[in-house]
């Protein structure tokens, strides 16, 4: 396994999402060598920074290891519109929170709005519920409690 080491340094010779846009798009008439597909490498990747900033070509070169179609969920610090948008044309289900500064140009309610309203899910919702167990301080022993199934899918990872 490779450890990942930030966005400023490529890390191994997998190829990366920018990798697999450059080799489609490549002419057979162009011949490239390694120091020349290095370059275009670093130039994808800074074109990616760009886009989608430090914490979103985390997310990117995370996913590469993740199976296609896998279900997603994205911290607030990672997650932007440009991002979800960018994990669903690669074919990935992303549930995320998104900060009110990183919503651009979405027509998104107001917050006040938002309080009122009841929550939904693009493909994880309540139920099917099930039960988990949790530790409770006063009894000293786990206890049986029902929870909505987007709990049960993020406690298996």
């Amino acid at each position: 396994m490779i450890l990942y080491h930030g966005t400023s340094k490529v890390i191994s010779n997998r190829l990366y999402l920018s990798d697999l846009s450059l080799k489609r798009t490549s002419s057979r008439s162009t011949t490239t060598t390694a120091s020349n597909y290095t370059k275009l490498v670093d130039t994808q990747r800074e074109k990616l920074l760009k886009q989608f900033g430090s914490s979103g070509l985390v997310v990117l070169d995370l996913v590469t290891y993740v199976p296609v179609g896998s279900a997603i969920s994205i911290d607030n610090y990672f997650a932007s519109t440009k991002l979800i948008k960018k994990l669903t044309q690669l074919r990935y289900r992303v549930t995320s929170t998104l900060r009110s500064n990183r919503t651009e140009k979405c027509p998104i309610s107001t917050e006040k709005e938002f309080a009122e309203k009841k929550r939904g899910s693009n493909h994880t919702g309540i139920k099917p519920t099930t039960t988990l167990q949790c530790w409770n301080k006063e009894k000293q022993l786990k206890v049986d409690t029902i929870a909505p199934q987007i709990i049960n899918q993020y406690n298996k990872f």
